[in-house]
């Protein structure tokens, strides 16, 4: 009986630390790269959430992430981000489009996009972070391969 106790304890306190979307309870938040163009070095990247029972208001902030190779994904600043978009009062859906433009050669791209649900209060009633696919600014090199033609 102490076994299937403590199993029962152990699986109450894991049902309780998952997250809401595993509990029943949705967050639909979501981020995607809509456009990743290599000629223009820019990218638009499509953000949208929908209002919860006990949310009066929305809001999201993009964060851009690069990666060059040595140390995983950093953010970059770049002007016009970091900013929260607000959705009006009552609104069911809150979506925004947001590009960037000067991207880097030899880099790959992502964003991040912190969501934000507010009550009437302006109390913060529930929040997640999604990120978009990558955004490559760069070609595939040839896999070459080197041979001693003569010593």
């Amino acid at each position: 009986m102490p076994a299937r106790l403590a199993i029962a304890v152990l699986l109450a306190t894991v049902l309780a630390t998952l997250p809401a979307a595993a509990s029943g309870r949705s967050l639909p938040a979501s981020v995607k790269t809509v456009r990743c163009s290599l000629d223009n070095h820019e990218a638009i990247f499509y953000a949208r959430m929908q209002t919860l029972d006990d949310a009066d208001r929305m809001a999201m902030r993009f964060t851009l992430l690069e990666w060059s190779g040595v140390e995983g994904f950093e953010p970059v600043r770049a002007p016009g981000l970091r900013r929260w978009q607000r959705s009006r009062s009552g609104v069911g859906m809150f979506s925004y489009r947001q590009g960037v433009r000067g991207l880097l050669p030899n880099a790959v791209y992502r964003m991040r996009v912190d969501f934000r649900w507010y009550s009437e209060d302006g109390e913060i009633v529930e929040h997640r972070r999604r990120r978009s696919s990558s955004c490559r600014q760069y070609l595939d090199l040839p896999n070459l391969r080197a041979r001693v033609l003569g010593a």
